[in-house]
C-alpha cells in the first residue's frame, strides 16, 4: 500500500500523458478477470489517497492499473474536457488487448482526514450510486459485433464545475459471447472516434462530431450505439442518441435551445454518387441550412449541431453491392444527388418574448427529406426516380432600428417592432425510365415558394402589415443530355485512357443543375428563362 500511495503522490498534481503500449498491457493483466462487486459499505473505499488542496480521493478499487491512474491524473481538473481525456479511447484499446470488463470509480472528499467508520462508508457508498447512475455527464457505447457479442463502454462524471459529488466512474464489459480478433481489430480502431464524440460533446456549447464513428466495417461490428446526456441534473439537460448499422444511420439531440434528428437510410447504396458528387450535394445542402437560418432567424448553436450531424451521418458511405439487382449508369446517376436517402428535421424551443402580445410566438421548424425508387423487372426495363423537399416555418421579432436590440416590456414605449412570419417551401423531383434497353423517358420538375408576412408596430400600435407570397415552378426535358452522357461515356471507354470522369462531363453537370432543390423561386423563375 506505500508503495502505491508513494507512486501515486509522484504523479500527484500532474496530468497524466498517453499510455503506452505496456501500460494499456499491464490494463488488459489487471481486467482480463471479471472484477468483484462494490466492497460492501463496511470496506468502503477501499482505499483512500489523500492529494493536494487538503482532499482525498476515494477509490472503489485499488488504483493499481494504468486506467486508474490516467482517472488520478485526470481528476486534478476542473475542465469536462480534460476530465474526459483519454478515458474512452483508452478503455477500446483494453478491449482490443483482451480485456473484458473493468469497474473503477473515483470520489473527491474535502475533507484532508480519510472518512472512515460506517457512516462514512455508506456515504461514499451512496455517493458512489447517484455517480454511476445519475452523474451530471453521462456518455455510453454499445457495439454488438458480428459474432454476437454485446461490448458496453460507460463513462460518468459529476463536479467538474462544482457540486455536491465530485468524482468520476469507469465501466466497460463484454458479454454474450467471445469476441473475435477481427472484432477487437474494430474495436480498437472505433476507440479514437468514441474519444473524438465525447471530446466534441464535453466543450461548451457541445460540439457534434460523431463522423469517425459511421467508418466501422459493418461486417465485423453489426451496430454502433452512442448515447450521452450534458448537464443532467441541471435545469436544462441535453441529451444525443446516435445509431448506426448496415442499413440506416440516426441522430437525435434534445436540449433547451431545441431538437433536432437526422435519419439517413442506406438501402439505394448504388444511387450514392461519386466522391466529388457526394461532396456538392453536401455542400449544397449546408448552403440551404444557412439559408433556411438566416431567413428564419435560426438558433445558430442548434443549427451548427444539425449541420454537423448531417454531414457526419452522410460520410463513410459502406460501398455498393458488386452486382445489385438493378446497375445504374451514368446518365442515371447524373439524375440523383449523389447523397444517400434521408430525412431531417430541426425544431427551435418556442418562446413568447413580447408581454404585451403572449401570442406572437418566436420559433423555427426547418424540414427536409430525400426518397429514391430503382425499380423494373430488369436492367434493361428499369426505372429511377428521386424526390426531395424542404420547407421553413419560422416567425421572430426584430427591432425597427439595425443594431439596437430590442427588449420589449408592458411599457408601450419599448412596443416599436417588426412581427416576421415565414411559410417557405421547395420541391425536385426527376423520373427516368427504360423499355428494352431504350431511353423512353427522363424529365424534372422543380417548384419553390416564399411568403413573408411583415407586421409593423409603433408605440404598441399596428402601423402596417404587409404580406408578400413568391413562388415559380419549372420542367425540364432530360432526354437529350442523357443521351448525349451516354454517347460520351461510349466514347470514354473506347478510349481508355485520360484522366477526365463522367463528373467532367459538361452534361452532367447541366443536369444536375435542373434537378437540384432550389429554395428560392426568384432564382429558380430565373434559371428557367
Amino acid at each position: 500500500m506505500a508503495s502505491q500511495v508513494a507512486a501515486a503522490g509522484r504523479a500527484d498534481g500532474a496530468r497524466q500523458g498517453n499510455l503506452s503500449s505496456a501500460d494499456v498491457a499491464a490494463l488488459t493483466s489487471a481486467t482480463r478477470v471479471t472484477l468483484t462487486q462494490t466492497p460492501p459499505v463496511a470496506n468502503w473505499p477501499t482505499y483512500a489517497q489523500p492529494v493536494a488542496g487538503g482532499a482525498v480521493l476515494n477509490w472503489q478499487q485499488v488504483p493499481s492499473d494504468p486506467l486508474s491512474l490516467l482517472m488520478y491524473g485526470n481528476m486534478s481538473t476542473s475542465s469536462l474536457g480534460n476530465r474526459l481525456d483519454q478515458l474512452g479511447s483508452t478503455m477500446m484499446s483494453a478491449i482490443a488487448s483482451g480485456a473484458t470488463s473493468f469497474s473503477q470509480t473515483v470520489l473527491r472528499s474535502r475533507s484532508a482526514a480519510p472518512e472512515t467508520g460506517a457512516a462514512a462508508g455508506a456515504d461514499l457508498a451512496a455517493q458512489q450510486t447517484t455517480l454511476q447512475s445519475g452523474a451530471d455527464e453521462r456518455f455510453a457505447l454499445s457495439v454488438t459485433t458480428a459474432s454476437g457479442a454485446q461490448v458496453t463502454v460507460r463513462i460518468a462524471s459529476s463536479g467538474a464545475g462544482g457540486g455536491d459529488v465530485d468524482g468520476l466512474s469507469l465501466e466497460f464489459s463484454v458479454t454474450k459471447g467471445t469476441l473475435t480478433d477481427a472484432e477487437r481489430d474494430s474495436l480498437g480502431k472505433l476507440g479514437d472516434a468514441f474519444q473524438k464524440a465525447v471530446n466534441g460533446l464535453a466543450k461548451q456549447p457541445p460540439v457534434v462530431d460523431f463522423g469517425a464513428l459511421t467508418g466501422f466495417d459493418a461486417s465485423v461490428l453489426t451496430s454502433v450505439d452512442l448515447s450521452a446526456t450534458r448537464n443532467a441534473n441541471g435545469a436544462t439537460p441535453q441529451t444525443f442518441t446516435f445509431h448506426a448499422d448496415a442499413a440506416q444511420r440516426s441522430m437525435h439531440v434534445d436540449g433547451a435551445s431545441g431538437k433536432f434528428d437526422v435519419n439517413v437510410d442506406l438501402k439505394n447504396v448504388q444511387a450514392i454518387g461519386s466522391p466529388k458528387a457526394q461532396k456538392a450535394a453536401l455542400d449544397a445542402w449546408l448552403d440551404r441550412f444557412d439559408t433556411a437560418k438566416t431567413r428564419g432567424n435560426g438558433d445558430a448553436a442548434l443549427m451548427d449541431m444539425f449541420k454537423a450531424a448531417f454531414s457526419g451521418l452522410n460520410a463513410n458511405y459502406p460501398p455498393a453491392t458488386t452486382l445489385p439487382r438493378i446497375a445504374l449508369s451514368h446518365a442515371d446517376k447524373s439524375v440523383l444527388s449523389g447523397l444517400a436517402d434521408f430525412s431531417a428535421s430541426i425544431s427551435q424551443t418556442q418562446t413568447s418574448p413580447n408581454p404585451m402580445r403572449a401570442s406572437e410566438v418566436d420559433g423555427f421548424d426547418y424540414q427536409i427529406s430525400q426518397s429514391t425508387q430503382i425499380g423494373g423487372p430488369d436492367r434493361l426495363n428499369r426505372t429511377i426516380s428521386q424526390q426531395s423537399q424542404a420547407t421553413l416555418s419560422a416567425s421572430y421579432h426584430r427591432s425597427l432600428w439595425p443594431g439596437v436590440p430590442l427588449v420589449l416590456k408592458d411599457d408601450p414605449k419599448s412596443q416599436n417592432y417588426e412581427y416576421v412570419k415565414i411559410q417557405d417551401s421547395a420541391k425536385s423531383s426527376a423520373d427516368v425510365g427504360y423499355r428494352d434497353g431504350l431511353l423512353v423517358r427522363a424529365k424534372a420538375t422543380r417548384s419553390a415558394s416564399q411568403t413573408t408576412q411583415v407586421q409593423r408596430y409603433e408605440m404598441a400600435r399596428l402601423v402596417s402589415d404587409v404580406t408578400t407570397p413568391v413562388s415559380s415552378s419549372t420542367s425540364s426535358n432530360l432526354m437529350a443530355l442523357l443521351q448525349s452522357i451516354m454517347q460520351n461515356d461510349a466514347a470514354r471507354d473506347a478510349r481508355s485512357s485520360g484522366s477526365r470522369t463522367v463528373d467532367d462531363d459538361p452534361d452532367v453537370a447541366d443536369v444536375r443543375r435542373r434537378t437540384a432543390l432550389d429554395v428560392d423561386p426568384t432564382r429558380l423563375n430565373a434559371a428557367s428563362q
